[in-house]
């Protein structure tokens, strides 16, 4: 009777730490979780803003190649 309150007794303390760990567990991951989120937040907050510089360069561009060619027509009525 004595070797069997042992072992109860030896049990309660191992689930008590198992219960304990599983807590524990569960805290880490929550939080791991709340990470994963705020990294996926910010990825496409700075892929967004990729997508704009991509779109203002693109833009510049454009202007640029306009300004480039209205240069060239002038220079070619000013040399007739």
């Amino acid at each position: 009777m004595k070797d069997l309150q042992t072992a109860l007794s030896h049990e309660r303390g191992s689930n008590a730490s198992s219960l304990q760990e599983l807590k524990e567990s569960r805290s880490r991951i929550d939080l791991l979780m709340s990470k994963v989120s705020d990294l996926e937040a910010a990825n496409l907050n700075l892929n967004q803003k990729i997508s704009d510089m991509a779109h203002n360069m693109d833009d510049l561009k454009s202007g640029h190649r306009a300004q480039v060619i209205d240069f060239f027509s002038i220079m070619q009525s000013a040399s007739y």
